[in-house]
């Protein structure tokens, strides 16, 4: 009779590694062993921890970002209303007036709230508009768009700057600037 080759998981006792016979090899007793049953219980335990962290984590990044993004601007903006393109164009610089030939200043909110903006507004990352902005401003087409941390800050410096538009989430919004909606 040849002996059983070592099992895949051997257990071990007193730092001796005994071999377990395994109902595959045609071993004595052919069952599950007790640290083959705690190891499975350790892997469905280590898989049911990991899924909950992961649904925590997607939660969370979901109710964070999930405010509508409002765009605002000062009081003295002519328009209460542009196209998605319009938007697009005035955050790459392209426009550069209102209808009544006022300069336009955009301002940019360098949250979260950025990103989601890039996406819905201009089909674009974070990465990609810094790239454009780069090119823009070395090729002297432009100069680097102001930029804030915090949406009152933003919304304070629209307020009282001729021209200016931005955006911010929804829950940020105040009277002290108009929101412009997007067609």
């Amino acid at each position: 009779m040849t002996p059983n080759p070592p099992a895949p998981f051997p257990e071990r006792e007193g730092g001796a590694i005994l071999t377990l016979p395994s109902p595959f090899r045609g071993g004595v007793g052919g069952g599950v062993t007790g640290g083959q049953r705690m190891m499975k219980k350790k892997i469905t335990i280590g898989c049911m921890a990991v899924a909950i962290i992961g649904i925590s984590l997607f939660l969370f990044i979901a109710a964070s970002g999930s405010g509508d993004i409002v765009i605002v601007c000062s009081k003295d903006v002519p328009v209460n209303s542009l196209t998605k393109d319009e938007v697009k164009s005035i955050f790459l610089g392209e426009k550069v007036k209102w209808d009544d030939s006022h300069k336009i200043t955009f301002v940019l909110l360098m949250t979260e709230t950025h990103d989601r903006f890039l996406e819905k507004y201009l089909g674009t990352n974070p990465a990609q508009y810094l790239q454009y902005w780069k090119k823009m401003i070395f090729t002297g087409k432009a100069g680097s768009p102001k930029s804030f941390k915090e949406p009152d800050k933003l919304i304070e410096y629209i307020a009282g700057a001729e021209g200016a538009v931005g955006y911010v989430p929804s829950e940020a919004y105040n009277d002290k600037v108009k929101t412009i909606s997007v067609k």
